[in-house]
């Protein structure tokens, strides 16, 4: 638009300056300087529209990108939550496993406490006892022939 306006006043400048110009010559260039005006003018409602058109598209854009933004910080804020949910459920359950292994630790050290090896080696014993009668010490062992197997 701007180069079409430029060109159009050059050409009438030289039009209005050139008064010792032949006449078919300067109506030419009277023709000329009459096409660039109308050239000039097109671009310029060519220009208008454009803008027009860019308001109507900076319109919609800000009214879309308003909710663009609503949108993707809902979804944000969701995320966020899902987050916070997620840490409370894994704190909940780390929470238990320690508590479960305090406990299992405690039991542990009472029947560790409560332990006599002495007594409980005695009780096996007692449990595992033969009811078979032990020989007399004096039996001597001897093999048995080999045809008694």
């Amino acid at each position: 638009y701007g180069s079409r306006c430029l060109e159009a006043e050059n050409v009438a400048q030289e039009c209005l300056l050139g008064v010792a110009m032949r006449s078919a010559d300067r109506l030419k260039l009277a023709q000329k300087a009459t096409t660039l005006s109308k050239q000039a003018r097109v671009s310029e409602h060519e220009y208008y529209a454009g803008v027009e058109q860019m308001n109507r598209a900076q319109t919609v854009f800000d009214a879309q990108m308003s909710q663009v933004l609503c949108v993707l910080q809902d979804m944000d804020e969701k995320r966020a939550k899902c987050l916070k949910d997620g840490l409370m459920k894994l704190a909940v359950y780390e929470t238990s496993w320690l508590r479960n292994l305090q406990y299992d630790l405690e039991a542990t050290v009472k029947a560790s406490e409560s332990a006599d090896p002495y007594k409980d080696l005695q009780d096996f014993i007692q449990q595992h006892r033969s009811k078979v009668r032990r020989r007399d010490a004096t039996t001597m062992f001897a093999p048995p022939p080999f045809f008694n197997f």
